[in-house]
């Protein structure tokens, strides 16, 4: 009696499509309803059974796209195997389901962001995909201004005078600062200028190579453009400093 109750379902339900049809669209169909939607062509009512799509293997699906045509795009049925909804676009048949590109993967039907493999890792595009990996290691170059307050003067030192003095005259190789933009006669600006022993032969005995010259024909003066002097020798906590000694910089550039 099964198989007969079955065959009359089936018979009434085709009557019903056909009904549907042969009033030209303007009733609407129920099942399991006995007043469908007046918006639907088709209203499937149930709370313990579910609508079974037709079912069709990959094989299947392509032998049928050899008859559809774009008239037929929408068409839809289920793959037999995993189930999954396709429909025809008019071309191809295509999964209703969109594959998520990196860096979204999904997890337990979940749309979550690419794992990464260690502790700290960010996401990457490195040209290709998105990749995982480890963040490349800070790195940054900064120039640190490190003079201090400054007041350009004129150093001179003195090419003539009495060695020792103890008059008013200049000793020879004694250097003032002056306010003026120019060096006084008998002295000369401590800009590290060479100078030639044979015409300074007594500022050359004091001084010598210190500050630079070949010590045959020539000599130099001190170089205190841009330059702080301090004090030769030491002190406690402090450097020990010799008499010519530079150091220190305008910048320091730190790479990190």
């Amino acid at each position: 009696m099964k198989k007969y109750g079955f065959a009359v379902k089936l018979f009434t339900l085709h009557s019903l499509l056909l009904l549907g049809l042969n009033m030209g669209g303007q009733a609407q169909l129920g099942v399991g309803i006995t007043t469908p939607n007046n918006n639907a062509a088709l209203h499937l009512n149930a709370t313990n059974r579910g609508f079974l799509a037709p079912r069709m293997t990959a094989a299947q699906r392509l032998t049928l796209s050899a008859s559809l045509t774009k008239a037929e795009r929408g068409l839809a049925v289920l793959d037999s195997v995993s189930g999954k909804h396709y429909y025809w676009d008019s071309i191809k048949w295509t999964n209703t389901v969109i594959a998520p590109k990196l860096p979204l993967i999904i997890i337990a039907d979940s749309l979550v962001i690419n794992p990464g493999t260690a502790v700290g890792d960010l996401l990457s595009w490195d040209g290709v995909n998105w990749v995982s990996k480890q963040p490349a290691p800070p790195r940054f170059t900064c120039i640190v201004n490190k003079q201090q307050p400054t007041l350009a003067l004129n150093y001179c030192i003195s090419l003539y005078g009495v060695y020792p003095n103890m008059n008013d005259q200049p000793f020879v190789g004694e250097i003032r600062v002056v306010g003026f933009n120019f060096d006084p006669l008998g002295w000369a600006k401590c800009d590290g200028q060479l100078l030639s022993i044979a015409q300074n032969d007594v500022l050359f005995t004091l001084i010598g190579t210190y500050y630079g010259g070949d010590g045959q024909n020539t000599f130099a003066l001190p170089d205190l453009r841009s330059r702080v002097p301090i004090h030769m020798g030491t002190g406690p906590n402090l450097s020990t400093r010799s008499i010519a000694e530079t150091g220190g910089t305008e910048t320091q550039t730190i790479i990190k």
